[in-house]
Parts: structure tokens; sequence; C-alpha cells
């Protein structure tokens, strides 16, 4: 401050507007480092989303590439579960406020059909932990993600 009177009572008005922006620089400069670590945080929440919407995706490629390889017929059922499991995590990632409701609710629902299948109790609650509660956690993450986003930073609400 001391040199900017001094400049002003010289009469060097430019130096005076040359270190007005330099200090508008570093308190921009200082809004971008805080905004970037508000977007590591929203990126690692959608990223560990993804990895926990990994494992249902994964184990369904499994099912659908053993049945297929093996003859049998079952296989078109399994590609239909992995194509709706794909597009749920594109939609979650494109729009996490909307698809991480999206993943929560089929989660959810997807489990209330497993449990009024005939299967026993121990099929249904390995087939329920392994394939839809990661859509559930997974769900959670990414509506975290929409809290933590960045403003401006996702068009679909």
């Amino acid at each position: 401050m001391r040199r900017s009177a001094l400049c002003l009572a010289a009469g060097n008005a430019d130096a005076e507007s040359e270190e007005f922006e330099s200090a508008q620089e570093v308190r921009i400069s200082a809004l971008d480092v805080k905004e970037s670590g508000r977007r590591s945080r929203y990126g690692r929440y959608r990223l560990i989303g993804l990895g926990f919407l990994a494992i249902p995706i994964a184990i369904l490629t499994l099912f659908t590439v053993g049945e297929g390889i093996g003859g049998e017929s079952g296989w078109w059922g399994h590609l239909i579960q992995l194509a709706i499991g794909l597009g749920l995590a594109a939609g979650a990632w494109f729009a996490p406020k909307l698809g991480g409701s999206v993943l929560i609710g089929a989660g959810i629902v997807f489990s209330g059909m497993m449990l009024g299948t005939n299967q026993e109790w121990a099929s249904k609650l390995s087939a329920i932990a392994i394939l839809f509660v990661p859509l559930i956690v997974a769900g959670v993450l990414f509506r975290l993600a929409a809290l933590e986003e960045p403003l401006g930073a996702s068009n679909v609400e």
C-alpha cells in the first residue's frame, strides 16, 4: 500500500494498475486452487461410484460370456441386464444427481424382486449382496458427487 501511495504521488498510475492487476491474479489463482480441490473430491466420488458399478457389470459379463460359450440359452437375459447396467452407469456419470437417484431406486427395486423369487435364502442374499448393493452404494456416491459438484459443471439436473 505504501508503494501504491508513492506511485500515485509521483504520478505513476501505470505502476498502480500493474500492482492492482497482480493482486487480482493472486486472488483469482487462490480461487482456482480452492475450486480444483472441490473438483477433485467431485471426481473422486464419481470414480469410486464407477468402481462399485464395475462389480455387477463384471459379474454379468462373466455370466454372459460363460453361458454364451457353453451354449446355454440364458445368456440373452444376462446380456440385457448388462446393457441396463452399462446404461445406468453412463447416465450416472453424465448426470450424477439423477443417475444416483435412479441407481438407488433400481438397487432397491431389484433387491425386492430378488426376495420374491423361489430360490434359497443363501442364493437370494448373495445375489443381492453381489449385484444390487453395489448399485445402491454407487447411487449414494453419485449423489454425493452431485452435492460437491462445482457450479455449472453439469448441464443435466
